[in-house]
């Protein structure tokens, strides 16, 4: 006998027979396993999220911590400058324009400049002068604002 292929019309029993429409790409399998990834994806989501924040936080804090390790070496070796008598001396020479018992101070001018115009009771130049003269002129201007708000009301 010949074979010969099955007729179409031959009846296929219900549960063997898909219709191309009910054909579905994923198995059962694959759904279940993309559903369980899926949840775990979400719950792994924020302690991840947590976890990078926290690195950066640390990160930030460590730079922080550098940055203030170096500001306080900083101070030690200015501290330890203020404690050389030498160099207090030098500051206050400079600063405060002392001398040293005995000593003569002078101030030199320059013949070719001449005198400092004054604006609003201050040179024009940008040359403040002594800190005490600043402080004087500082107090004589405070006062007079005092007396023109006392005299205006």
């Amino acid at each position: 006998m010949v074979d010969s292929p099955r007729p179409p019309s031959s009846p296929q029993p219900p549960n063997q027979r898909r219709e191309l429409s009910e054909y579905t790409p994923f198995t059962n399998r694959a759904v279940v396993l993309g559903v369980v990834i899926a949840v775990f994806v979400v719950l792994y989501a924020v302690p991840i999220r947590e976890f990078v924040q926290q690195r950066s936080e640390i990160s930030a804090l460590q730079a922080e911590k550098t940055r203030t390790t170096q500001n306080i070496k900083d101070l030690n070796q200015r501290l330890k400058q203020w404690k050389d008598p030498a160099f207090v001396s030098a500051q206050a020479r400079q600063r405060l324009q002392y001398v040293m018992p005995g000593e003569v101070s002078y101030v030199v001018l320059d013949p070719n400049e001449g005198p400092t115009p004054i604006i609003n009771g201050r040179p024009a130049s940008g040359s403040q002068g002594a800190w005490y003269s600043i402080m004087w002129r500082s107090v004589q201007t405070a006062d007079q604002q005092a007396d023109t708000t006392t005299n205006g009301n």
